[in-house]
């Protein structure tokens, strides 16, 4: 169990010191972790892929808040980003998918995600899951590996001392995957010792180097030199069992070793910082959080000197997610419910968040767990082959297994990073940051005073203040897909601090510079990452990333399987009223124009074109205010309106229900505006006080997905009074679609289904459960369920099961 360790006053004085003591040379700072659950791990182009996200914090600083936006990317083979999104991170989840180009060829992809402030550590600790696409091209080439051997060698803690013994740990790589084999150890060119590698090609052996001899192990009649020892200095050395972790300090030709201190970290926090005053340390694992846990001692600079990492198995099955087969077995086309419990050891109900997909067998491969990625993938380099095996319980098997690996992959010779602030902050938000400059000369800022108008369904008006280099920030733009933006700036102060919107004063001839969300840079490690064997192959024979079997064409058949958007596309100009009816407070006008039925709408430059003409009593006149370009005048004796004139007598605006300005209404692209209602009745206007007693022009906008994507430019497009601009807001997701077949089983057509079902967001009761339901398809045979999860206390838990369609 991943416990939240509660640190008691002490501890806290321990990193106190650490702080002004320690920190200078050793960056103990908590790191934070992301884990991605896909519906599959292999896809033919054309389909998408959807994922649930798991964000984890193990800082104690709340001052510090948590990370909200998570970068994922899909990066190819050549090591090019070929799809970037930015998710909204809620209470440590997020949801999104990815579409797959038809023109992929065929390769392993990797999808990588990673937080802004993780990117202030090494990129090795990224999350990333490698993905088979098959596309064009037919099945993809396997990855060209040297078929060279490379056998290398890490002594326990660091280094090799002579005269002092220590256990060394061995791994053996053909083709960038650990092989099994018998290396003989040499001492002096004569043999001393045999050395074993498991399947992983992982071993161990123990020396006791002597000053003046040579050491270096042999296979296939090809040397590999053993580390040089050194003639003194301080090793560790551990023993395991399931309750205890025995670590001895060993040291040759050091003065006074009780000047010297171990540090115990676990879960980014100090467990332990003390004198050596002893040779043995004794931790008992049930204090300790269950995952790795860092040993190190530091001299009497407080420098690291020696390091080894441990891995604690304690507790890792008190909590656990159980599912029940589906009585009686399904047919095809049936409804199933699975239930899901989430329980302790105790058998005590717990709060979780899960995700589910249910994948037909013959697309089905088993992706490493969140607790494989948490616990143990997520701070040890490179890639770990069937990490799940690792944290199967708290017995010596796994005990000896999982030392292997810390032994070899895991090793660490005290690197750690300098201390120092972070480059990098945890970001709350998308802020959207600029800049105004001179036009035509970018270098050189701009003071300007104004307000950016976020032109959506949920309408907002912002004031910007830039400083005098022209440089602003506007909080989190918490919106998702493409947000229209509407800036007005000018170089002189508003008169009325208070007043959002209007014309901006002053000189307003200026360029707009907006910085957007970037990547991580793709490196060497990404590369290598890319072409090394995939972590999921472990030799085991059901565990199969080909699809050569599948006729390549049904790669191809997405339509029945997903919904096209989570957007209104296909609606009819009638429906648009349909999705503005809760904001719409009046009666019905018959001054309606539907923007979808003039034909020439993409050439109209404003608001005043489309009213131009159209609704008997307006009339459109030169302002005379100065606030805008226009004003529209409602006249006619009929509307009791007929004293309006220009100037503070001129028709008001909504927006999406919202009062605007005449200057933010004439800004909007006429593409996309959905209708307009023109309210002049006296019995109609009179809810929206001084502002409506010269008519009401009502303005709805499409929904996003239904809108011209035509101002993509950073610079935007300039208007007479302000600068448009289309800006990404958060990545969404699609709608999964979940097919319901009636009683009767009846449906249209056979549609090809491999993900039969996908529940990205699950939560269960207080009683611990929540019940998963679906529909078979036509497949049968077996049905696997893949259920990820973190508990209310941060515990990550796995499970799956199968079951079987008669």
């Amino acid at each position: 169990m991943l416990r939240l360790l509660f640190i008691s006053v002490v501890v806290q004085f321990f990193i106190c010191y650490l702080s002004s003591n320690v920190v200078g040379q050793v960056n103990v700072t908590a790191k934070e972790k992301v884990y991605i659950h896909t519906d599959r791990v292999k896809y033919g182009a054309g389909e998408t892929i959807f994922f649930s996200a798991y964000h984890y914090d193990q800082g104690i600083d709340a001052n510090a808040g948590l990370s909200r936006v998570l970068y994922v990317e899909l990066i190819n083979e050549a090591g090019e980003q070929i799809e970037f999104q930015w998710l909204k991170i809620y209470n440590g989840r997020a949801v999104g998918s990815m579409d797959i180009s038809y023109q992929l060829e065929s390769q392993v992809v990797t999808l990588r995600a990673y937080t802004k402030y993780m990117r202030n550590y090494d990129e090795a600790f990224f999350f990333r899951r490698q993905i088979k696409v098959v596309g064009l091209g037919g099945a993809a080439p396997e990855p060209r590996q040297s078929q060279d051997i490379s056998v290398q060698a890490f002594p326990e803690g660091g280094e090799l001392i002579n005269d002092i013994a220590s256990i060394v740990g061995v791994k053996m790589v053909k083709g960038g995957k650990g092989i099994s084999g018998v290396l003989e150890l040499l001492k002096n060119d004569k043999s001393i010792d045999e050395v074993e590698t498991n399947e992983h090609g992982f071993g161990r052996f123990v020396i006791k180097p002597e000053a003046g001899s040579n050491y270096s192990l042999i296979y296939n009649d090809q040397p590999y030199e053993l580390p040089e020892a050194k003639q003194d200095g301080v090793n560790i050395r551990v023993r395991t069992t399931t309750e205890l972790f025995t670590i001895f300090f060993n040291a040759k030709d050091i003065p006074n070793l009780a000047e010297y201190s171990s540090l115990i970290i676990a879960e980014g926090q100090v467990l332990q910082y003390a004198k050596l005053e002893s040779a043995i340390l004794k931790l008992s694992k049930a204090t300790l959080p269950t995952g790795l846990v860092t040993v190190a001692i530091l001299d009497p600079d407080d420098r690291p000197i020696c390091e080894r990492l441990l891995f604690n198995h304690f507790g890792i099955e008190n909590q656990s997610i159980a599912t029940s087969d589906p009585v009686p077995a399904p047919s095809t086309r049936s409804l199933v419910k699975i239930p899901i419990d989430v329980r302790d050891i105790e058998g005590n109900p717990i709060a979780a968040s899960l995700s589910a997909a249910v994948v037909d067998h013959n697309y089905h491969i088993d992706q490493s767990g969140i607790a494989a990625n948490f616990l143990l993938q997520s701070e040890i380099k490179g890639r770990i082959e069937n990490p799940d095996q690792y944290l199967i319980a708290n017995d010596k098997e796994t005990i000896e297994k999982t030392d292997l690996l810390l032994l070899t992959q895991g090793w660490r010779r005290y690197n750690w990073s300098s201390a120092g602030s972070p480059q990098y902050d945890k970001e709350r938000g998308i802020s959207l940051r600029g800049r105004t400059v001179k036009p035509k000369k970018v270098t050189e800022g701009v003071k300007t005073y104004g307000s950016l108008s976020i032109l959506d369904e949920n309408f907002d008006i912002l004031q910007i203040e830039t400083d005098d280099q022209g440089y602003f920030e506007v909080g989190d733009i918490d919106r998702f897909g493409i947000a229209p933006l509407f800036f007005q700036v000018g170089t002189k102060k508003p008169k009325d601090a208070n007043t959002f919107g209007g014309a901006a004063r002053g000189n307003t001839n200026v360029d707009l510079l907006l910085d957007k969300p970037t990547s991580h840079a793709i490196t060497d490690y990404e590369i290598d990452y890319l072409h090394s064997t995939p972590d999921n192959l472990s030799g085991t024979e059901d565990l199969d990333y080909s699809v050569d079997a599948l006729a390549d064409d049904e790669f191809y058949v997405d339509e029945g399987l997903l919904l096209d958007e989570v957007t209104i596309k296909a609606k009819k100009v009638d429906e648009w009223v349909d999705y503005y009816d809760d904001v719409i407070s009046y009666s019905p006008t018959g001054n309606r124009i539907f923007t979808d039925n003039i034909a020439s709408i993409g050439v109209y430059r404003d608001i005043y074109d489309i009213l131009r003409g159209r609704v008997a009593g307006i009339e459109i006149v030169r302002s005379s205010s100065g606030q805008s370009r226009r004003d529209v005048i409602v006249r006619g004796s009929s509307s009791g309106l007929s004293g309006a004139t220009s100037g503070n007598n001129a028709a008001g605006f909504l927006l999406n229900g919202s009062l605007v300005s005449a200057a933010t209404a004439e800004s909007i692209s006429p593409i996309d505006i959905a209708f307009i209602d023109v309210i002049k009745g006296l019995n109609q206007v009179t809810q929206f006080g001084s502002v409506g007693s010269a008519g009401i022009i009502a303005i709805y906008l499409k929904p996003p997905g239904a809108r011209s994507n035509s101002r993509t430019s950073n610079n935007g497009t300039k208007k007479d009074n302000g600068i448009s601009i289309d800006y990404q807001g958060y990545s969404g997701a699609k709608e999964f679609y979940k097919t319901n077949y009636g009683a009767d089983g009846s449906y249209e057509q056979t549609k090809l289904r491999r993900t039969i079902h996908w529940e990205p967001l699950l939560q269960t009761y207080q009683d611990g459960s929540v019940e998963l339901q679906f529909y078979t398809a036509d497949y049968i045979g077996t049905y696997h369920i893949d259920i990820q999860g973190i508990s209310e206390d941060g515990t990550p838990m796995s499970h799956r099961t199968s079951f079987t369609v008669r």
